[in-house]
């Protein structure tokens, strides 16, 4: 158990850094000007891969979703070719980054949905979407981390 609680971290790096990898794919491919790769404290600590965002805006948008979409093919191939759910380090690394993935404070869904806009990098929107996207993710989480799965990983 002790150990599990030590991969869980890893796992959650390793999902980090592949979910990076796909924007930054997706910056090279494109043409897409990338301006910074590292590593942000807030609003919570994770990498990041920023571009300079280009007047074609469905090169943006690639750009935006093609981190998630990384996320989505490796969860959909594991779960074809393993099994893993068997082993909770990692159920819990997807089920954390998906949340963190689709979250409605900071997520490149509210990026992409700020870009679209012309609101800028920083602007925040609490309108009824932004409420329909909270209760969305508050479902997903305890959808996620249901009792049978929570109870059974914590005692």
């Amino acid at each position: 158990m002790e150990l599990e609680l030590l991969l869980l971290p890893l796992t959650m790096v390793v999902l980090l850094c592949i979910h990076e990898s796909g924007h930054l794919g997706a910056a090279k491919l494109l043409g897409l000007r990338v301006t910074h790769v590292g590593f942000l404290a807030k609003p919570i600590p994770h990498p990041y891969v920023a571009i300079r965002w280009s007047p074609v805006r469905w090169k943006v948008l690639v750009f935006f979703f093609a981190g998630v979409g990384l996320t989505l093919l490796q969860f959909g191939l594991l779960l074809l070719t393993t099994h893993f759910f068997h082993q909770p380090f990692i159920y819990f690394g997807f089920c954390v980054q998906l949340v963190l993935e689709t979250n409605p404070f900071y997520s490149d869904f509210t990026l992409a949905k700020q870009f679209v806009g012309g609101k800028g990098r920083t602007s925040h929107e609490y309108s009824l979407q932004w409420y329909a996207h909270v209760l969305l993710w508050l479902l997903l989480i305890i959808g996620l981390f249901g009792r049978q799965y929570l109870y059974g990983y914590l005692f």
